[in-house]
C-alpha cells in the first residue's frame, strides 16, 4: 500500500493528513451526530462545515424535524419555534408558532423610528407589554415614577401569514454524498480513497451547482423499517446490477447515488439516530438489522 494514500483525504485527495487532523463530522453535530473521521484535513474539514453542512441545517424541513423530535444540537440546545409555520405579513411583521401554540414575533416588538426620544412597543398581552417597558425604562435609566406612559390600545389581530418553503435537491444530496463518503472511508482500505465511486460521491459532494433534474430524490418512507424517523441511515449494496449507495436523511427525504465496480463486494448499513446516539451503528447490513430489531424488541417489552 502507497504510504500516499494513508495521508490522502478524502475531500480533496491531497496528501496534507498529519495524523492529528481534527476529527470532521459526517453527521453535523448540530443535529447531535456523533460518527467522525479523520481522513478529512483541516481546510475541507471547515470547507464542508460551510458549504455542505449549513446550507443542509438551514433547511426549512431539517429544522422542522429538529423542532418536532426536540433533536439537540452540540450545545444542547433545541429549536423552539416551528420553521413550517413561520413566515411574514402584509404589514412585515415575521410572524412564527411557538412549542406553546402561540404566534410569537421575530421583529423587534420596539419601534423608534417615529422620534428618537420616542417609540412604540407591540405586545401579544399586557403581561408582555410591561416586561417590554420595564426593559426600555432600564435602558434609558429610568422607572414608571415620573414617566407619563400612554394608555395601551388593544388590537385584535389575526395577521394572514405568506410562508414560502422550497426543497433544494442539491444540498440534500451534497450532505448524502459527504456522509458516504465519510463513512466509507473508515471502511475501506485507503487506496479506495483514490477510487472511482469515491470519485463520484466527491463529484457529487462539490457540485455547488447541479441540476434538480439530475438529482434522485424521494420519500424516505422505504427506509422507515430500518431507520424510524428521525434517524439517517446509509446503505451501501449492488442492487440492480451495481453497487449503489441510498442515504436516508432524518427520515425525510432518501437519495440514491450510483457508483462503480469498486465497490461491487460491500454490503454496508449505517444508522445514526440523533435521540440516542448511543444506539447508533454500522458495519454489514445483517449486523445492522439485527441491532435495530434488538433494539425495537428492548422498546417493546
Amino acid at each position: 500500500m502507497p504510504r500516499s494514500h494513508a495521508i490522502t483525504c478524502v475531500y480533496c485527495v491531497e496528501p496534507v493528513l498529519t495524523g492529528s487532523d481534527d476529527p470532521e463530522h459526517a453527521v453535523p453535530a448540530a443535529i447531535n451526530g456523533r460518527f467522525t473521521t479523520r481522513a478529512v484535513c483541516l481546510n475541507c474539514n471547515r470547507w464542508a462545515g460551510e458549504e455542505i453542512d449549513r446550507p443542509w441545517l438551514d433547511d426549512p424541513f431539517v429544522q422542522d424535524v429538529r423542532f418536532v423530535h426536540r433533536i439537540p444540537d452540540s450545545r444542547g440546545n433545541t429549536i423552539e419555534s416551528d420553521p413550517l409555520l413561520t413566515g411574514t405579513t402584509a404589514s412585515g411583521r415575521r410572524i412564527t408558532m411557538g412549542r406553546d401554540g402561540r404566534p410569537k414575533q421575530l421583529n423587534s416588538p420596539v419601534d423608534r423610528s417615529k422620534a428618537p426620544s420616542e417609540f412604540s412597543i407591540s405586545a401579544r398581552d399586557h403581561q408582555d407589554l410591561d416586561r417590554l417597558i420595564d426593559r426600555e425604562l432600564r435602558k434609558a435609566g429610568k422607572t414608571r415614577e415620573g414617566v407619563d406612559l400612554p394608555s395601551p390600545r388593544v388590537v385584535e389581530d389575526q395577521p394572514a401569514v405568506q410562508c414560502r418553503l422550497e426543497v433544494n435537491p442539491g444540498r440534500w444530496e451534497r450532505i448524502a454524498a459527504k456522509m458516504t463518503l465519510a463513512l466509507l472511508a473508515e471502511n475501506q482500505a485507503p487506496e479506495w480513497r483514490v477510487g472511482s465511486s469515491a470519485s463520484i460521491l466527491r463529484e457529487r459532494m462539490r457540485d455547488l451547482d447541479r441540476e434538480v433534474k439530475d438529482v434522485r430524490m424521494q420519500r424516505a418512507d422505504s427506509f422507515r423499517a430500518f431507520a424510524p424517523e428521525p434517524s439517517t441511515a446509509i446503505v451501501v449494496s449492488s442492487m440492480g446490477g451495481g453497487p449503489a449507495a441510498f442515504v436516508s436523511l432524518l427520515g425525510v427525504f432518501a437519495i440514491m447515488i450510483t457508483l462503480s465496480e469498486d465497490l461491487s463486494n460491500v454490503e454496508l448499513g449505517w444508522v445514526s439516530d440523533p435521540l440516542d446516539p448511543c444506539a447508533s451503528v454500522s458495519g454489514p447490513i445483517a449486523r445492522v438489522v439485527g441491532a435495530r430489531a434488538l433494539a425495537d424488541d428492548a422498546e417493546a417489552s
